[in-house]
């Protein structure tokens, strides 16, 4: 099922259903069942894997070893314990945080100044750092193996009870002998049957991932008791620990920012139409959307209530923004060899890959085979792909008859921003980067049907092509660049600095209080 499908399906759900009703001990999980739903919707294996996951008895040879496993950790517990405690001291004794920025080790994935950037987070926190006091935190440690120390600083925050609920919750949960469950669930499952005709959700599995975000909750419930910030900015929303993040921020009154990471595009599940958003809002959806610009508010806009509580605001890309108007300091740096060996070619193509089952897609494959020997083809792996670069180079070297070059290592490695700079043409099935590429002014050629709908404003306005074969790709990037359009009557990315002030202002003068009352 494509994405317009799918978010067609859960409207006309919660047309037929009162999603509201969905609740476990008072919290309404709706934004996590969607989630879930939109999943199995999009992905159909992918369903039956939860389903699987969350009924089948665990083996008990299994089940013993994860167990000890779990129980050697445990031996940390007072060690953990101690520094949790030691860390909280230490913010403690710094005073205030009006800001803090919840990061995810992964999302430092560029270098500026030898230090490792949070291209989401960190150019917001330049922009505040002069007015608010700023605080970033993580979770767990920082990998023995990374050497580079953090742009801003981040504060990473051990969980000392993990292992120790993570040892109670075998026994507790997947023996039976747990009594809770979610309210309104097997009516909910009989208007999703009678909608899909074939999504079971697992309400065993979901209560398995609101035990988690319980979990998650207690943690930051225990450190926002302590920094007190007046906002929380974090990036992707839609997982259990940033869900569990948000719901321990309603709780304590204070405002929560998604920061937008990719396209929003108008049929995402987790940002677009939610049609029944309660007047108080979702306790586990932010109160505000930093978008990139005015397409991606409407996105957010469409088809939900005129008083949501989940508000969008156009705050632009700051990372962007740094590379356009050469603000701050921005690695620009390149492997000598590399850039000489770019300059060698005719073109210059980056093809930004999705993390699909099957990455590179036969059009793809048979315009590298069809292109000539003087055409290099960046292949740049998605951060979710980074394990998979030697199944990628393994099918690009079976090609027969290929006399192209193709490149994966620097293309994944190096800087987008800094590609967008060095390359003749971008590709990609769907990926937002094509947004970007046109600030570049760089052509993209879609060639998938999927980004086809999702683009076809931009195709039909000429600003992106689209390809339905190889012959037809190369016979696009034949082309000289600048016979294509790059300026757009209202653009996707706003790059402004006053852009973004505005949208600080809005969010850093909200002083609303949250009233709800939750588990």
């Amino acid at each position: 099922m494509d994405h317009k499908a799918a978010i067609e399906t859960i409207t006309e759900i919660e047309r037929r259903f009162d999603v509201n009703s969905l609740c476990y001990e008072n919290l309404r999980v709706w934004p996590l069942i969607r989630l879930e739903l939109w999943g199995q919707l999009l992905h159909n294996n992918e369903g039956a894997k939860i389903e699987a996951r969350a009924s089948k008895p665990i083996l008990i040879a299994r089940f013993v070893k994860t167990s000890i496993s779990i129980s050697k950790k445990m031996l940390t517990l007072p060690k953990n314990y101690w520094l949790f405690h030691r860390q909280l001291n230490h913010l403690r004794h710094k005073g205030y945080f009006e800001v803090l920025f919840f990061s995810r080790q992964q999302e430092h994935r560029e270098i500026v100044d030898g230090k490792s950037y949070n291209p989401i987070l960190d150019p917001l926190i330049e922009l505040l750092e002069d007015q608010y006091r700023c605080l970033k935190i993580g979770i767990g440690t920082p990998p023995s193996d990374f050497i580079l120390p953090y742009s801003k600083g981040v504060v990473f925050i051990n969980q000392p009870y993990w292992h120790l609920h993570n040892l109670l919750e075998r026994f507790w949960f997947w023996n039976g002998s747990h009594k809770s469950v979610i309210q309104g669930f097997n009516e909910f499952q009989k208007a999703a049957l009678s909608v899909t005709g074939q999504v079971r959700l697992s309400q065993d599995y979901l209560l398995h991932q609101i035990w988690k975000l319980k979990l998650y909750r207690r943690f930051f419930g225990q450190v926002l008791s302590v920094i007190h910030p007046r906002v929380v900015f974090l990036s992707c929303y839609y997982y259990i620990a940033a869900m569990a993040l948000v719901n321990a921020c309603k709780e304590a009154g204070i405002t929560t920012v998604d920061v937008q990471h990719g396209k929003q595009g108008k049929y995402h599940a987790l940002y677009t139409h939610w049609t029944q958003v309660p007047e108080e809002g979702y306790e586990l959806v932010p109160d505000y959307f930093w978008v990139w610009g005015i397409e991606t508010k409407q996105n957010i806009l469409s088809r939900m209530p005129k008083k949501s509580p989940h508000r969008p605001v156009v705050g632009g890309n700051r990372w962007l923004s740094k590379w356009i108007n050469e603000s701050g300091s921005v690695t620009k740096s390149v492997p000598q060899d590399f850039l000489k060996r770019l300059k060698s070619y005719k073109r210059v193509i980056l093809v930004s890959l999705q993390p699909v089952s099957e990455p590179l897609s036969e059009t793809l494959l048979d315009a590298i085979r069809l292109s000539p020997k003087s055409w290099i083809w960046l292949l740049r792996l998605h951060p979710l792909m980074k394990e998979r670069e030697k199944e990628v180079a393994s099918t690009v070297s079976d090609l027969k008859d290929a006399v192209a070059s193709v490149e994966i290592e620097n293309a994944s490695s190096l800087s987008l921003y800094l590609l967008l700079k060095l390359v003749d043409y971008h590709v990609t099935g769907w990926s937002t980067v094509c947004y970007e590429a046109l600030v570049f002014r760089v052509h993209t050629v879609i060639i998938s049907p999927v980004g086809k709908e999702l683009y076809k404003d931009y195709i039909y306005q000429e600003l992106f092509s689209y390809a339905e074969t190889g012959a037809a790709l190369v016979d696009i990037i034949k082309k000289d660049r600048d016979v294509f359009k790059y300026e757009e009557e209202q653009p996707y990315i706003e790059t402004s600095d006053l852009v973004a002030s505005q949208a600080l202002r809005v969010i850093m003068s909200d002083r609303k209080q949250h009233s709800l009352k939750l588990a």
